[in-house]
């Protein structure tokens, strides 16, 4: 079955973020995920964060790693892998629409525009946005936003085509926020566009979701705009947001519907009207969602509404997570992706590296096994397959460090982030950012999780000793990997 995820905007970014990281611990139903990002600022960190994200997982699935639940699922990025409803550069509303030619060839429909926008908001560079408007966003995606015509809405309108008339159907989630600009403009749209389609060509064999992101973080006005996204905005937003959806049945459309927002807002710590500086923190809001998606394509028949609530307020822990599957099934996945990540990053890398400069590849009797009598060129492994490997790991470890720390109001019981990343203080203003260690804590290893308090202080030995002793038979792992293969089994808890 073929799996379809729009993130809208740069919240919708970065939960599809969080969703790639569920697809590498295997928590993904069986089947294919095809991915879109939908967001007019192309540059938008956040987007380009989730785009890395991506391309570093895709790489990882190229190695053949045989039957394992590491990068299982086997995931596409439309082409192209962002829509933007913008052409021209330095686009605004003023020039998207016209408006001189209006002026002298409609002059009532010039005096609507007059009354339906400032003078700001005609004028101001859409580059990098909406700007928390959603009334611009929402003239602009009607006007340019057509399913069939133009990448990569042409190829994405065939497969959902070719799904709906194959037994397993199609099911389509979108998510993006319904307070700021992009999002709140772009879901209703795209998700009306799809129901419409798919009444067209046989809706009863395809379902659509929506996860409806209600305010969860703040920022500090950015001063020295005049057109910008204002948190002091997003409850009045989020009412008429609501109320919007509420009025027009827009609601009615979905299958299945997920609102998820947080009480107490977490600031970030670079505001920004868009582009690159835009590069907002993981948070743990974002796993819900993932979460959500996990639960829309896993059930036959999914629920309209679900309800769902932490046992405290006052904090996250690894039992508010939900899971269609079981909550120990998500913890015991995350947690061996975790022991990997981690395994990898600061145990069996730094041990190829050494023996690439130096040689001597008797001291790790899993390299003799899986690379030197397989005759594997570590020359060449190093640059491509193995860095592969370490720059996912990375991006992982820093993605749930990042949760650890991502809540203002609650305490996030969920990572040890302090056994291989610490906070320092960023190029920006001296804002903290989460940044790796040189040396991870190895003591740590078996508790990475926060669930094993009788941790044992030598695991990571121990796993050393499972490794050199490790076989694959499993005859469609080849290369290198089958050490990743071997590696990553062997960092299920003990």
């Amino acid at each position: 079955m073929r799996y379809y995820i729009i993130g809208i905007g740069g919240t919708g970014a970065k939960c599809v973020e969080a969703l790639t990281h569920l697809c590498a611990a295997g928590l993904m139903p069986e089947g294919e995920l095809y991915t879109l990002f939908v967001d007019p600022d192309k540059a938008n960190g956040s987007l380009e964060r989730a785009e890395i994200t991506l391309q570093q997982y895709t790489r990882c699935q190229q190695l053949k790693l045989g039957a394992t639940d590491l990068f299982k699922t086997p995931v596409t990025v439309a082409k192209p892998g962002v829509w933007s409803p913008f052409n021209d550069a330095n686009p605004t509303l003023e020039k998207f629409f016209r408006y001189t030619n209006l002026k002298m060839n409609d002059a009532g429909a010039a005096h609507l525009f007059d009354v339906l926008y400032s003078p700001v908001e005609k004028v101001t560079s859409l580059e990098k946005g909406f700007r928390g408007h959603p009334s611009i966003g929402a003239a602009v995606m009607a006007n340019t936003l057509e399913l069939g015509k133009g990448e990569p809405w042409k190829t994405f309108r065939e497969k959902i085509g070719q799904d709906v008339r194959a037994e397993d159907g199609a099911k389509i989630i979108l998510i993006g926020s319904i307070f700021g600009g992009t999002g709140a403009s772009g879901v209703p749209t795209i998700a009306r566009l799809i129901h419409n389609e798919l009444k067209k060509i046989g809706q009863e064999n395809a379902k659509v979701g929506g996860i409806l992101m209600l305010p969860y973080f703040s920022f500090s006005p950015v001063t020295d705009e005049k057109l910008r996204a204002d948190a002091e905005d997003f409850l009045l937003n989020t009412q008429a947001a609501l109320k919007y959806y509420h009025q027009q049945d827009e609601l009615g459309i979905y299958d299945a519907v997920y609102l998820l927002g947080e009480q107490e807002l977490s600031p970030m710590k670079a505001p920004s009207i868009g582009g690159r500086s835009q590069r907002n923190e993981p948070h743990f809001m974002e796993l819900y969602a993932a979460l959500a998606c996990l639960d829309f394509f896993g059930r036959k028949n999914p629920t309209k509404y679900s309800l769902v609530a932490r046992q405290q307020a006052s904090s996250v822990t690894w039992n508010d997570l939900p899971y269609f599957q079981g909550q120990q099934v998500l913890h015991q996945k995350l947690n061996q992706l975790a022991r990997f990540a981690f395994a990898y990053l600061g145990s069996y890398y730094p041990m190829l590296e050494d023996i690439h400069q130096h040689g001597k590849g008797y001291r790790a009797p899993w390299y003799i096994d899986f690379f030197e009598r397989r005759h594997i060129d570590l020359q060449k492994a190093m640059v491509s397959e193995l860095l592969q490997v370490k720059e996912y790991c990375q991006s992982l470890l820093l993605w749930l460090a990042n949760l650890q720390g991502s809540a203002s109001g609650a305490s996030v019981a969920l990572i040890n982030y302090n056994a291989f990343a610490q906070k320092v203080n960023g190029s920006e203003g001296g804002k903290e950012a989460m940044q790796l260690k040189r040396d991870f804590r190895s003591g740590d290893f078996d508790n990475l999780t926060l669930a094993n308090p009788d941790s044992h202080a030598h695991a990571l030995t121990r796993l050393w000793e499972r490794v050199c002793n490790a076989r694959v038979r499993d005859h469609d792992a080849d290369g290198v990997g089958k050490f990743i293969h071997a590696l990553y089994r062997e960092c299920r808890e003990d």
